[in-house]
C-alpha cells in the first residue's frame, strides 16, 4: 500500500510537470502567433525558426513524461483497480490535472491551427518572392548570354545616296 501511495505521488509530479511543459509551449505557441501575425516585410524567419526549435525540445520532454507516466501507471493499475476507494482522493486530484493539461493542450492546437493557415500565407508569399527572383535572374542571364555573343556590326543596308 505504501509502494501505490508513492507510485501515486510520482504520477501525480509528473502530472504538474507535464502541466508545466504544456504552458510552455503555449507560450511558445503565442510567440509564433505574434510572428505569424506580422506584415510580410516585417515577418522574421529566424525567429519563427528558433520557435520551433524551442518547441521540438519541449515536446520531446513532454514526450518523455508521458512515457515515465505510462510506464509507472501500467506497474499499478491493477491494484488501483483491485483496491477500489481506498485511493479515490489521489485519484481525483490527478483527474484534475489531466484535465487541465487536456485544456492547455486544446488551446494549444486551436493555435496551432490559426497559426498554421497565417504561417500558408507568408510561406505561400516568400516562394513567389523566390520564383520572381530566380526568374528576373534567368532572364537576366539570357539576356547577358544573347548579347555578349552579339557582333554589331554596321547595318546591312545603308543608304547610298550621297
Amino acid at each position: 500500500m505504501e509502494d501505490i501511495q508513492n507510485y501515486l505521488k510520482v504520477l501525480s509530479d509528473s502530472l504538474e510537470q507535464k502541466k508545466t511543459v504544456l504552458t510552455q509551449i503555449l507560450e511558445v505557441t503565442r510567440r509564433q502567433e505574434r510572428i505569424a501575425m506580422a506584415q510580410a516585410e516585417e515577418f522574421s524567419e529566424i525567429e519563427f525558426s528558433n520557435t520551433v526549435n524551442e518547441k521540438e525540445v519541449l515536446i520531446a520532454r513532454l514526450n518523455q513524461l508521458d512515457d515515465g507516466f505510462l510506464s509507472v501507471y501500467n506497474r499499478i493499475r491493477q491494484d488501483v483497480i483491485d483496491q477500489g476507494g481506498l485511493y479515490d482522493p489521489e485519484i481525483r486530484r490527478m483527474q484534475e490535472q489531466i484535465k487541465v493539461c487536456v485544456d492547455i493542450g486544446n488551446e494549444i492546437q486551436v493555435l496551432e491551427e490559426r497559426n498554421q493557415t497565417k504561417m500558408a500565407l507568408h510561406f505561400s508569399a516568400k516562394q513567389e518572392e523566390y520564383k520572381a527572383r530566380a526568374n528576373m535572374n534567368s532572364v537576366a542571364k539570357s539576356y547577358h548570354q544573347s548579347m555578349s555573343g552579339v557582333n554589331f556590326s554596321d547595318p546591312f543596308f545603308m543608304d547610298q545616296k550621297k
